[in-house]
């Protein structure tokens, strides 16, 4: 299985889709339509990863927060889901956002926190740390979105809708393949593409 697509292979084959000649880097790149498909990748790549996916979450991470109790958070965390698994004396909040760059206790409309805690989180991961389905779907709708950006045609797309979804269900079976090596068994039906996945 193909490991080896970069977010400069990812960039060269959006830029292909609108007839632009290829780059060699992305470092110090100042050409309007190389910025335009780097926003445009990250943009999708964002939606795609605020999805539940095995790949980019941890269970039980923790967060100590500092001697004023306040908690700041790494900027590529995307969501967390207080735990609450009982193993300290502090069992922690039950409703926790993040806002701004800090963590935000919604039940007791606070910065503050007391102690120590544990949370499930999903991480917003580089594009060249996600498995190749997820780069392949991610890359597939964002070639469709900087088409229809680049031209102002939507019906000049050169990837289709079906294209999109074929990707979308590789990386669920992808996805579900790695979740059966830690969790079992479960059952989940994708909203998108209405296929029943053994997860």
């Amino acid at each position: 299985m193909p490991h080896s697509l970069t977010e400069l292979d990812a960039i060269n084959l959006m830029l292909e889709t609108i007839g632009a000649a290829p780059v060699n880097r992305l470092t110090g790149v100042q050409n309007e339509d190389v910025l335009i498909a780097r926003q445009i990748l990250t943009q999708v790549s964002r939606e795609v990863q605020t999805e539940e996916w095995d790949f980019n979450s941890e269970d039980d991470y923790p967060f100590t927060p500092d001697e004023e109790g306040i908690i700041h958070v790494p900027d590529n965390i995307i969501r967390i889901v207080p735990t609450n698994n009982h193993t300290t004396p502090f069992w922690g909040p039950t409703d926790v956002v993040i806002r701004g760059k800090r963590l935000y206790d919604r039940a007791n409309h606070t910065f503050t926190f007391s102690g120590p805690f544990t949370a499930d989180i999903a991480l917003f991961l580089d594009f060249d740390e996600l498995p190749y389905e997820a780069k392949q779907y991610i890359l597939i709708r964002a070639c469709r979105k900087f088409d229809v950006v680049s031209s102002g045609d939507i019906d000049r797309e050169k990837w289709t809708a079906q294209d999109e979804l074929r990707a979308r269900a590789d990386l669920l079976a992808a996805d579900t393949r790695q979740a059966n090596s830690h969790f079992g068994r479960m059952i989940s039906i994708d909203p998108l593409i209405q296929v029943q996945f053994s997860r």
